[in-house]
C-alpha cells in the first residue's frame, strides 16, 4: 500500500501553468483595460467552481481562511 501511494504521488502533484507576460499598453490606447479584464476573465476560468468561490470569498468578502472553510 505504501509503494502504490509513493508511486502515485507525482502523478497528483500539479505544477502551475506558466503563461507568457503581457507588454503593457501604450500610452491613450483605449482598449488596453479590455484586453487586462479578458486576461483576467481566461484565468479565472481556468480555475475549478470551487477554487473561483475561494477568491470571491477571500477577495470580496475578506474572510479568512477559517470563515472560508465554514462558509464552503
Amino acid at each position: 500500500m505504501f509503494r502504490l501511494y509513493l508511486s502515485r504521488w507525482p502523478s497528483l502533484r500539479r505544477l502551475p501553468v506558466l503563461l507568457p507576460l503581457v507588454e503593457p499598453a501604450a500610452q491613450g490606447d483605449p482598449y488596453a483595460g479590455v484586453d487586462a479584464r479578458e486576461l483576467l476573465r481566461g484565468g479565472l476560468m481556468a480555475l475549478s467552481r470551487m477554487q473561483r468561490a475561494v477568491l470571491v470569498l477571500s477577495y470580496l468578502g475578506d474572510l479568512a481562511d477559517e470563515g472560508i472553510a465554514v462558509m464552503l
